[in-house]
């Protein structure tokens, strides 16, 4: 049976309120696969993430989410997202509150008080990162890696399937660089499928399946990693 994907577009076409952005882009990514996402500034990486994530409409085409198009998804626990580091501003919060943030979209209605399957959750992230030591400093005090880890704790903490990462090694230092890799290319053995969004490789090149290029919004290169 043909397997279906987490990820696909089908001739998807966005235009952000002028000429298209993103022009006939289709690609169809496997669950347990992990990828990158290549381009330049303006090449329209960021705005294929937000229309994977429901944030800007189609002009034409579909994106879909575990066969089912986005405009319809519902199961949003699922996925994971973890923003670039540099557009995050969390101030007065701790560690581990920032990761416990993550439990929000489990949670039926969401303002329920945190339950015992939301703190092992939580735990079970902290830990994964290596940040379980660090849960009561605030997040604004950390380094860039520190606070790198943390929003991918807090991503991992909705236990989802697919994990989708906005430049998750910009603006840290190579040897957090290679120990972060260290650790998504293990979140990726557990089955989880990544897709991460990079200007450059860097440590996570040897680890990446697949890489998608775009430039001035077209595929341009969907390459299988050597």
């Amino acid at each position: 049976m043909p397997v279906t994907p987490a990820v696909a577009a089908d001739d998807l076409t966005v235009a952000l309120g002028g000429p298209p952005v993103l022009r006939e882009i289709s690609f169809a990514i496997d669950p347990a696969s992990y990828v990158g996402l290549f381009g330049g500034n303006g090449s329209g990486k960021t705005t294929l993430v937000r229309t994977l994530l429901g944030l800007v409409r189609p002009e034409a085409g579909s994106a879909s989410l575990f066969g089912t198009p986005v405009g319809k998804f519902r199961n949003w626990s699922r996925i994971g997202y973890v923003p670039q580091r540099t557009a995050v501003s969390i101030d007065a919060a701790t560690v581990g509150e920032v990761v416990a943030s993550g439990r929000l979209a489990r949670r039926r209605p969401f303002f329920l008080r945190a339950g015992r399957a939301d703190r092992e959750a939580t735990d079970e992230a902290l830990d994964r990162l290596g940040i379980s030591g660090l849960a009561d400093r605030e997040f604004a005090a950390l380094s860039g890696g520190q606070q790198q880890r943390t929003l991918i704790a807090r991503a991992l903490a909705g236990r989802p399937e697919l994990l989708i990462l906005d430049e998750p090694l910009a603006g840290i230092d190579v040897e957090s660089q290679e120990s972060l890799a260290a650790t998504l290319a293990a979140l990726h053995d557990d089955g989880r499928t990544l897709l991460a969004v990079l200007h450059e490789p860097g440590p996570l090149g040897p680890s990446l399946q697949r890489r998608l290029v775009l430039d001035q919004g077209r595929l341009v290169a969907d390459e299988v990693s050597a």
